[in-house]
């Protein structure tokens, strides 16, 4: 072994791939020298520069002259002509352990790309055991068993490489990703950062590393790295789709769709790119703008079961649920990746519900609500957080609501607010658009207004609500000023007219609304019970403390019972005026049925619009899972759904026949 290459070896070893580089590049034409700086090349994803590398004349070398060969027949698609020199290299005679290692690591790559798989992976082993300095087998095995779906055993081929080479970029980069697709987001964001300490302008490795923050729902996070990478590679087509899909998140809707734009115009061949577009613009409610992008989509690939995914939506969208059925089933779901899979369920089970196939739907719902509560998100969030904040409104409301009620002026104090309010799947979007075509009234739609104020409540002692006991008149007005700004904040202005803050359940919240804004109004808006459970159950929510229990029909009612128990006892203690209107009631006639809400407003309920393209005028995007029935004409046809599938929700009935009593529902047949 030559210095150059004893001492390029050990700076492999230290990590130091970028000395080992420059030392092997002065070396000149020594051929150990040339082997192993091309398949350091080759190692860290460099193909382009291997190739050159491979096409530059070799004298008097035949086994370097071989590989090379096997290498350039590989990069120009042969698999075939690679296997037959690289197995041509190996027959020499007298071979040096490394070089022939080296070879059969050629060979490894040649066969795996044939479709030789067990050939490929004895050959990449029989290379290690040859050359157990070089890191260089161990990354071709990696990528062989990550390509095969073993991802375990593709982490620890990556491990292995980097124990004997910690300094290569690509293997810990693609170690990274693999720990993301093995749903282990913490271990991937770990080894992402590892990399970024030593090559912060990784733009891969910030991109993928945002793509686990937003896994791991840290946005902020993820997009401070997106917006790093643009600044080092503004077409970087991937953080563009990335951002998409952040923006996407957050309902940004003109956000999303500049990026998601940029990446297909970057990579018009990017399927998951026009995936992702369709799904916002159809979401969005332009249909027009959707069918055009999943034309897009088609043209890059025709058969991808994501894009047939969005075809199955809009189809949907056009009433046509069987024939979004047909097309579905035409989909192996076993083959998506899991967020795809539980897409997947959902939007089998929503179409199998409008094709009048109840069992066949109940069954979907429950494949895609298993796949959700294995997500990592789901698996993060505390199931018992939920009821431990019940347990201290029970013990509050026991108490007397203590700290509930102003003890100084009201001074205009919630004059002109209207919380919006029901059990999720109630209604409420319906209302809050049907209340905003007036010109008088303004809707938020489940916006944190007083998200930040309950957090700051909870960090007290005692925590929220019992804390309310101890506020005083400086702390009330300081929180009722932290609404209004927050209110401000989200209209872009100062409103005048109504404000019709709506977030379903933020009726828990009734005696902190009493205390920071006593003249305000609550519109609670109530549905048939097991409507209610049977909707919550078909809905594919993003994950919170909340959404995680209506995972099955058992827990949906569980906590139907349970949050709809408090309320009725809290609207007996507050003071606050209560306007209650009924979903069934509104989807039979809507103008009678709101009226009273408009009375309780002094609103004129003649200046309401009831008309479809009215109420998506008062904004761009629904941000709910109700989107698409808003997107769609007053129709009665979710109205009594609970009755196909009255013997799924047999079980429970008795638990929710007290609500039913309350807000007036029997259980006759009509």
């Amino acid at each position: 072994m030559s210095d150059t290459l004893g001492q390029a070896c050990t700076r492999l070893a230290a990590g130091d791939v970028d000395d080992a580089e420059s030392l092997l590049r002065d070396a000149g034409a020594d051929p150990a020298c040339i082997i192993l700086l091309r398949d350091l090349l080759v190692a860290e994803g460099r193909n382009e520069e291997a190739a050159d590398l491979a096409r530059e004349p070799v004298a008097e070398h035949p086994f370097l002259d071989r590989t090379n060969r096997s290498l350039l027949a590989l990069l120009g698609g042969d698999a075939e002509s690679a296997r037959r020199e690289a197995e041509a290299a190996l027959d020499q005679d007298s071979l040096p352990d490394p070089h022939r290692a080296s070879a059969l690591n050629h060979l490894g790559r040649a066969l795996f790309n044939a479709g030789q798989a067990p050939r490929a992976l004895d050959a990449f082993e029989r290379a290690a055991r040859l050359d157990t300095g070089s890191a260089f087998p161990w990354v071709s095995l990696g990528h062989a068993q990550r390509g095969l779906g073993n991802l375990p055993a593709a982490m620890e081929a990556y491990g292995r490489a980097l124990d004997l080479c910690p300094g290569l970029s690509a293997a810990r980069h693609d170690l990274g990703i693999t720990h993301y697709h093995a749903d282990r987001p913490v271990d991937a964001l770990a080894t992402f950062d590892v990399l970024l300490s030593a090559a912060p302008d990784h733009t891969g490795a910030l991109a993928d590393s945002a793509q686990t923050l937003m896994l791991l729902g840290r946005l902020e996070e993820a997009e401070g790295r997106l917006e790093r990478a643009l600044e080092i590679e503004p077409g970087f087509a991937l953080a563009h789709l990335y951002l998409g899909q952040l923006h996407n998140e957050r309902t940004d809707t003109e956000k999303a769709l500049i990026h998601l734009r940029r990446a297909v115009d970057l990579e018009p061949g990017d399927v998951e790119a026009w995936i992702e577009l369709t799904g916002v613009l159809e979401q969005a409610n332009r249909e027009t703008e959707a069918i055009e992008a999943l034309r897009g989509g088609f043209a890059a690939d025709p058969h991808h079961p994501g894009l047939h995914l969005e075809g199955a939506r809009l189809e949907r969208r056009r009433n046509d649920p069987a024939a979004a059925v047909r097309r579905l089933r035409g989909i192996d779901p076993r083959g998506l990746p899991p967020r795809l899979e539980q897409q997947y369920w959902f939007e089998l089970g929503l179409n199998l519900d409008r094709n009048n196939q109840p069992g066949a739907a109940v069954q979907a719902f429950e494949r895609g609500n298993a796949l959700a509560r294995r997500s990592v998100r789901s698996r993060a969030t505390d199931p018992d957080a939920l009821e431990q904040r019940c347990r201290r409104l029970d013990t509050w409301i026991d108490s007397g609501l203590p700290g509930s009620r102003t003890g100084a002026p009201v001074n205009g104090r919630g004059a002109r607010r209207c919380f919006l309010v029901g059990f999720p799947r109630s209604g409420t979007t319906l209302v809050d658009t049907t209340l905003a075509t007036n010109p008088q009234a303004e809707a938020i739609e489940e916006a944190p207004t007083l998200d930040g104020i309950i957090r700051e409540l909870e960090r007290s002692d005692p925590p929220y609500p019992a804390t309310l006991a101890s506020l005083d008149a400086r702390q009330e007005q300081a929180l009722f000023e932290a609404y209004e700004t927050r209110v401000a904040a989200l209209l872009g202005h100062n409103p005048t007219g109504w404000v019709i803050d709506k977030m379903p359940l933020r009726f828990l919240h009734a005696g902190l609304i009493q205390r920071l804004l006593p003249e305000a109004r609550l519109v609670f808006v109530a549905r048939h019970p097991c409507d209610v459970v049977l909707s919550n159950f078909m809905q594919q929510y993003a994950v919170n403390e909340t959404n995680i229990h209506f995972d099955t029909l058992e827990h949906s009612v569980e906590t139907y019972v349970r949050l709809m128990g408090l309320w009725l006892r809290l609207e007996r203690a507050i003071d606050l005026p209560v306007t209650t209107v009924r979903y069934e009631d509104l989807v039979e006639n809507m103008a009678q049925a709101i009226a009273p809400v408009c009375d309780a407003l002094d609103l004129d309920a003649a200046s309401l619009s009831f008309e479809r393209e009215a109420r998506l005028a008062t904004r761009d995007r629904v941000r709910t899972s109700s989107y698409q029935q808003v997107a769609e004409p007053i129709y009665t046809r979710a109205s009594g759904r609970w009755r196909r599938y009255e013997s799924h929700l047999a079980p429970w009935l008795p638990a929710l026949a007290p609500f039913m009593e309350r807000y007036g529902y029997g259980r006759e047949r009509t």
